[in-house]
């Protein structure tokens, strides 16, 4: 889908970041030659963790074109960088309800979203503000840690 997003916004630069997936070799080949082929879009393929913090601080925003999966880390590493999200996933309405992004169901309406948040900079800065607010409160040590000490005194 990122390919399709890609060729609909050639003035938009996407990188696409990722290793393939076991049983899935020849789609990741296939998207690589394809992105390749781009002129808007750099294929780095898969980055160790350790690194990935990089390209969030050099993102304008995440774009996230999975169709199903748990709660991704991408997402917590986006907003805790301050970036918001496009994405075709919005786990527990996040992006909608909650301003951390867009949400969108289909090519179409991921290049309109996109577009927006690529041309709009006021737009990122008050997502992003809105996001590493979110990361701090609920995912922050002291939001875990909370947690924690609720959890063994309530089991005490």
């Amino acid at each position: 889908m990122l390919v399709e997003i890609a060729e609909a916004l050639p003035d938009v630069r996407f990188v696409m970041v990722g290793g393939p997936v076991r049983g899935y070799e020849e789609l990741y080949e296939q998207v690589r030659d394809r992105c390749e082929a781009l002129a808007n879009t750099e294929f780095r393929g898969y980055v160790p963790f350790e690194q990935t913090h990089r390209w969030f601080a050099e993102a304008s925003l995440l774009v996230n074109t999975s169709a199903v999966e748990g709660f991704p880390n991408t997402y917590l590493q986006a907003w805790a960088a301050g970036k918001p999200i496009a994405g075709s996933f919005d786990p527990d309405g996040l992006l909608a309800e909650r301003g951390l992004g867009l949400p969108f169901i289909d090519v179409a309406e991921a290049a309109r979203k996109i577009e927006l948040l690529w041309r709009d900079e006021a737009v990122r800065q008050r997502i992003g503000r809105v996001a590493v607010e979110y990361v701090r409160n609920h995912h922050g040590e002291e939001a875990v840690a909370r947690r924690v000490e609720d959890m063994l005194v309530g089991s005490g």
